[in-house]
């Protein structure tokens, strides 16, 4: 049996910069009764720096993309598969609402037939105009007396849909709520969003 030492290496050099010292080679009998070598190498452990050995079949300067190189913990700190599985799903729940706060999904822009949530809000600041200061109760009820009926057989959601805009004007700093009291910041009353 004979072994390249012309390209053997003593130490691999991760590309997240752990390394793993060659340790020793072990004669091996492969499935297809051809002799071969497995290679011991000797890492640290990330989370206590103790030794572990992972063995691969080769010992050359190309072995340092072998997945047993993946590993980056002693057996006592590895996780088990259902672990790994839930760490990952934590990772893209946590990626996923992230996403939705940075672009954050848009409320549809009509309830329901007859009905945009723009022209809702342009009502509620003229309504704000008009009274000033008014108490969020009458507001809503008399706004959503103001909205055309929803068809038959349709659920009615007027005072939602009220509510729903003072909400986006809240959020945009057009309108406050204090108190039960709703009033139009200054300086917002000359435009409608």
């Amino acid at each position: 049996m004979t072994h390249d030492i012309t390209l053997a290496v003593d130490s691999v050099i991760t590309s997240d910069g752990r390394v793993f010292q060659f340790s020793h080679s072990s004669p091996y009998l492969a499935k297809t009764g051809r002799e071969t070598y497995i290679h011991s190498w000797v890492g640290r452990c990330r989370k206590c720096g103790a030794p572990f050995e992972v063995t691969t079949t080769q010992r050359s300067p190309i072995m340092s993309s072998h997945t047993q190189f993946d590993l980056v913990h002693c057996k006592a700190h590895r996780l088990s598969r259902a672990e790994v599985y839930a760490l990952g799903r934590a990772k893209l729940k946590e990626k996923r609402l992230a996403a939705r706060r940075a672009n954050p999904v848009k409320a549809p822009t009509k309830p329901y037939p007859g009905v945009r949530i723009g022209g809702v809000q342009a009502k509620v600041i003229d309504a704000l105009e008009l009274a000033g200061d008014a108490g969020i109760d009458d507001l809503l009820e008399q706004l959503a007396e103001a909205l055309p009926r929803p068809e038959e057989g349709r659920r009615d959601r007027r005072r939602e849909v009220v509510l729903q805009a003072v909400s986006v004007l809240r959020d945009r700093g057009v309108v406050t709520i204090e108190a039960g009291v709703i009033a139009l910041l200054p300086g917002k009353t000359q435009s409608h969003p």
